[in-house]
């Protein structure tokens, strides 16, 4: 039992220290102007995704992305105006820019992790109905893991709000996580649903 236990927390630490390491996904940054009143802000201009600072490896993602940016504001509810030059006043614009997109890698050393495993049907002698048979909980099991190096993209998203009369900063925010590689538009996708999310919270 004692050697259970050691085993269990052992693994409990060894899953922790994955969660605080830099392979987590990073708590969003935002910065809000105090002296400024959002609520005074209906109308948003959306400006053209900035990835000048990235190379995503593929020009068909680029457009998706960038697409993606734009379906994002319009399904935000958000009075947002994405399409047509910036060419009439709106209260604020919105600059989106993807500040990074690197290969990292992270090394998992040997651990041991425990894996519940459910135990078979086992007969007992029950005093008045004789033999029957008693379903046990799952038991955890410790299984040696070797090793090994996971290498995963990061993405840094970085957005501004300036007003529209006199371009003023007023709004910072910075989002950082990994990228699902099998389908890295859906990680795009949260990323500025979160963003238009936090938009118009502080807007309304």
């Amino acid at each position: 039992m004692k050697r259970f236990l050691t085993l269990f927390f052992s693994a409990f630490l060894f899953n922790l220290c994955l969660l605080l390491s830099p392979m987590a996904q990073a708590e969003p940054i935002s910065w809000a102007d105090k002296d400024f009143d959002f609520k005074t802000i209906h109308t948003i201009y959306v400006n053209e995704l900035d990835l000048t600072k990235v190379n995503l490896d593929s020009h068909v993602l680029e457009l998706n992305v960038c697409d993606q940016l734009k379906e994002s504001a319009k399904e935000s509810k958000l009075e947002v105006v994405t399409d047509v030059p910036f060419t009439y006043q709106t209260d604020a614009i919105v600059k989106v820019s993807i500040d990074k997109y690197d290969e990292e890698t992270v090394h998992i050393p040997e651990h041991t992790s425990m894996v519940w495993v459910d135990p078979p049907f086992w007969p007992y002698h029950h005093w008045h109905h004789h033999w029957r048979w008693r379903w046990y909980h799952p038991i955890a099991v410790p299984v040696q893991e070797p090793a090994q190096d996971i290498q995963y993209q990061v993405v840094k998203l970085h957005c501004v709000i300036q007003t529209g009369d006199n371009n003023r900063t007023i709004y910072e925010y910075e989002d950082v996580r990994q990228v699902n590689m099998k389908s890295p538009q859906k990680t795009f996708k949260k990323m500025f649903n979160e963003m238009f999310k936090k938009i118009k919270k502080i807007t309304h």
